[in-house]
């Protein structure tokens, strides 16, 4: 089975929307907003689309220290009472399957709403350093307000009815909140522990190689063919197999991560691939040393089934996304 992009991401998109339908369907008369990671979309087309539907996109980054990236950053989107089919759709294949949407209910007044989240921005890093909380980039966000002190969740949901997206590892959740106050700014930045800052790092190490890799390692484009949560999703995979094995220098998971992304998304899967994890650990020799004398007939055999391979690896993710569990079951 071979893979296509398109194909793979009208699936993905599909799966998506049933989960924004399922939740818009729970909060009938409760306003909801679209909170989007502008970075991740392609900008002009997300913009379209909310001018063809007469949606007013607000910059959470304005009147904030993060003004010169308003254009790029986080923003609030009122959706319509009533979603056609049309805009889910156009939601989902723009922002959903990039990994850039989550949704909030609250009726809470725009401005009260907009001057909570922008508070939440604010952090401090073990006291000392002063950081820009992400938390409205889901492939962070939720998993980061579940680390938090319960008090501090409690704080930020509470002016919600609920806070719906998916998590760094792709599953859907639901946030309740309690709307039992007025939303109102932070008084003081977010304490953020070096251990809470530790296991956010680990959370995200995947899509930091993952960007890294885009960056500074391929050609201009070599990726386009692989969706973005194909991406992350090979990403999570090749790294799950080195730390399974043992390997936990940062050049061997860079490494690995490269070579599903590069050669073949099944290199793990398959007993050649085991044995060199293996034999890494077990001779404590970095991973790139001991491939380096494998020969080139070996890397042209591997590419050349890396469409086949990718095919596979992408009809099994869908797989696994339709059977996850579903629903608003989520205590704060």
């Amino acid at each position: 089975m071979n893979y296509s992009r398109a194909t793979f991401e009208s699936e993905f998109a599909a799966i998506r929307n049933g989960d924004m339908r399922q939740w818009l369907s729970k909060c009938v008369g409760t306003p909801v907003f679209a909170l989007v990671n502008v970075a991740r979309c392609d900008a002009p087309a997300l913009a379209t689309l909310c001018q063809d539907f007469g949606l007013e996109m607000l910059s959470l980054f304005d009147n904030t220290p993060e003004e010169d990236h308003a254009s790029t950053g986080p923003h609030l989107i009122a959706m319509p009472q009533h979603c056609s089919a049309e805009l889910l759709d156009g939601l989902a294949l723009q922002c959903a399957v990039k990994d850039a949407l989550s949704l909030i209910a609250s009726f809470q007044p725009v401005y009260r709403l907009v001057a909570h989240l922008q508070s939440w921005f604010n952090g401090v890093l073990d006291g000392k350093t002063d950081v820009l909380v992400r938390y409205f980039d889901p492939r962070i966000g939720f998993d980061l307000m579940a680390l938090l002190p319960a008090v501090e969740r409690h704080a930020f949901l509470e002016p919600l009815q609920f806070w719906a997206g998916w998590k760094a590892d792709f599953s859907p959740i639901v946030m309740p909140g309690s709307a039992t106050r007025a939303a109102a700014a932070r008084a003081q930045p977010l304490p953020i522990s070096k251990e809470m800052a530790m296991a956010l790092g680990h959370i995200n190490t995947a899509d930091l190689i993952l960007g890294l890799i885009t960056e500074e390692d391929l050609d201009g484009g070599e990726l386009d063919p692989i969706a973005p949560a194909l991406q992350r999703h090979i990403a999570q995979r090749q790294l799950a197999q080195v730390h399974a094995v043992g390997l936990s220098a940062w050049a061997d998971q860079r490494f690995w991560v490269g070579m599903g992304l590069r050669i073949n998304a099944m290199l793990g899967d398959v007993e050649t691939g085991r044995a060199w994890l293996s034999k890494a650990k077990q001779d404590r020799v970095p991973l790139s040393t001991l491939l380096i004398h494998e020969p080139e007939e070996l890397w042209a055999r591997a590419k050349a089934r890396a469409p086949q391979a990718l095919g596979e690896v992408a009809q099994k993710f869908l797989t696994s996304l339709k059977a996850q569990p579903r629903g608003l079951a989520m205590t704060p």
